[in-house]
């Protein structure tokens, strides 16, 4: 009774579910930025209040750092999971979670409730659908859409799947709803891995996942690619963090190529939020190749700012902005 009185005390009388979606999101929901900059070596700068933000026209609100608001920020689509991001395919397709439901009760990401299904739209007109096993669900606010099966033509459709037998694990769909693969489950009931992006970390012709597993224990990067029929782990590194527990912020990391050399960097904070790792993919191993200290914990997502010079912004605990410049 619980799940059924939440979804009906947010239910509209349109008989859909309306939620703002996190302007901080990429509209791919892929933390992947197709930017060359040259932040290694690069100046931070530290401000003791706000208003740095609103002279670069930046807007800070309910921990997010961004500039300009998402498209699909005021859709009404049916069953839409509580909370959960739009994730576009092309400019008229998009991906949204549905379902709501309290049958995984791990909270993670603030609340009990969590996706059962995801559904496709083409100009909000419903195209295909996808619901999972009654004992399953998608622990994550936001569809990953990248193209990494390099054997079957276009995107497809990532996603952290967790149960309570296993824990979570990541899992590829097709745009019309077909299981793919995943990788090997965490193997623990009640452990979280958090999908950060897809990227040619490894090699300009494939696309690696990276995640971070169990951010809030032990911190362990991991870079995963499509092997045939299943996602096979390629590297790992451990101290590292992406989430704080109970919160709906997915965006405390970034990828982009920040050191102008082949492939691109993870900007990733430290396990206790209070320094940034520049991390790069070579030669078989994860390697951080620059480090920025904050006179803070971390506390917003990392804003990629791409009009020249590349800025990247984030706040702190204390009240703080930092600013990381070319």
């Amino acid at each position: 009774m619980k799940n059924a009185a939440i979804i009906g005390f947010l239910i509209l009388c349109t008989g859909t579910f309306l939620f703002s979606t996190d302007p901080s999101t990429p509209i791919d929901g892929n933390l992947h930025s197709k930017i060359i900059g040259s932040f290694v070596g690069g100046a931070i700068s530290i401000y003791d209040n706000t208003s740095i933000l609103a002279e670069n026209n930046i807007i800070l609100e309910n921990q997010r750092i961004y500039k300009t608001d998402r498209k699909d920020s005021d859709f009404n689509i049916p069953q839409k999971a509580i909370g959960s991001d739009i994730s576009w395919i092309d400019e008229n397709s998009f991906v949204v979670l549905t379902g709501n439901s309290n049958r995984y009760n791990h909270g993670v990401l603030g609340d009990n409730i969590e996706a059962t299904g995801f559904a496709i739209y083409n100009n909000e007109k419903l195209i295909s659908q996808y619901e999972l096993p009654d004992e399953r669900v998608f622990e994550t606010l936001r569809p990953l859409i990248a193209d990494v099966i390099p054997e079957i033509p276009g995107v497809e459709i990532v996603l952290t799947s967790s149960n309570r037998q296993s824990g979570s694990r990541i899992e590829i769909y097709s745009l019309k709803g077909k299981f793919f693969g995943a990788s090997p489950s965490i193997g623990r009931g009640f452990r979280w891995l958090h999908i950060l992006s897809a990227a040619p970390f490894i090699d300009d012709s494939t696309q690696s996942i990276a995640i971070v597993r169990t951010p809030h224990i032990n911190g362990i990067l991991e870079l995963y690619t499509w092997k045939g029929s299943a996602l096979e782990k390629e590297v790992q590194m451990s101290n590292v963090s992406t989430h704080q527990i109970g919160s709906n912020n997915l965006n405390m990391a970034l990828v982009a190529d920040l050191d102008h050399s082949p492939g691109p960097e993870l900007l990733i904070p430290t396990r206790d939020f209070k320094a940034l790792l520049l991390i790069k993919y070579s030669k078989g191993k994860l390697t951080v190749i620059d480090q920025f200290s904050l006179p803070g914990r971390l506390s917003t997502n990392l804003y990629l700012d791409n009009t020249a010079p590349f800025t990247i912004w984030a706040g702190l605990q204390n009240g703080q902005i930092i600013r990381i410049s070319e």
